[in-house]
């Protein structure tokens, strides 16, 4: 069971966490990295993890030597993805699991590395737009995950101490940063970060691969 006594409002992540996201970006990064006369890096995926969108947009200028500002290569990659990036599904469950801790009366929030531009738009999609009345990028706080930042913001703007506060995660830095900021975490498994799983389990306060299993554990 989830010790939920204390525990007032519910963060998430976005992609990975919520919705099935991540492969899209990996391909977004190949395609982008490949249109410039690059191979994408193996390491790629863990440089950049957690990361903010100006700040990936900054990495893959220094790293590639591109020419593009940092301005141009964010526009660029909004305008690849944003034919698809709203239609993306949901994790199973994971709209019923979220309707319900706001039935039970929690607190909701997005912390998220993606844009709000995007998120809003898959929230608007998917009619979820007034589910979280508070989404806080890490470009609202200048540092993307693993830094707390994004958690302190979102737990300030929802009144909360961060001791109250309960994130729900699918990245070992976006587990990393949570516990930086004085919260509980709750990692979720997604296949994308199958490599770093062991690695979540050893910092994770709770773990579950589907949504599924943590209904009993919280509801």
């Amino acid at each position: 069971m989830i010790e939920m006594t204390g525990i007032k409002g519910i963060i998430f992540d976005f992609d990975g966490t919520l919705v099935d996201s991540l492969g899209i970006w990996k391909d977004l990064d190949s395609i982008y990295l490949m249109e410039k006369g690059f191979p994408a890096p193996e390491d790629l995926r863990r440089a950049i993890e957690g990361l903010s969108f100006n700040e990936t947009a900054s990495y893959f200028k220094k790293r590639f030597s591109l020419k593009e500002s940092v301005e141009k290569i964010v526009d660029d990659w909004h305008e690849h993805i944003e034919t698809v990036y709203p239609f993306l599904p949901f994790k199973e469950g994971a709209q019923n699991f979220v309707r319900r801790l706001e039935e039970k009366g929690y607190k909701l929030a997005l912390a998220t590395s993606n844009s709000r531009r995007l998120v809003s738009m898959v929230l608007e999609e998917q009619n979820f737009e007034n589910v979280f009345p508070i989404i806080v990028t890490s470009d609202d706080v200048g540092r993307g995950k693993p830094c707390p930042d994004v958690f302190l913001e979102t737990a300030k703007r929802m009144e909360l101490s961060p001791a109250n506060c309960l994130v729900f995660e699918d990245t070992y830095n976006g587990v990393l940063g949570a516990k930086r900021a004085g919260m509980k975490t709750l990692a979720i498994f997604d296949f994308h970060n199958k490599e770093r799983w062991e690695d979540i389990l050893e910092i994770a306060d709770y773990t579950a691969e589907h949504y599924e299993d943590i209904e009993g554990m919280i509801l």
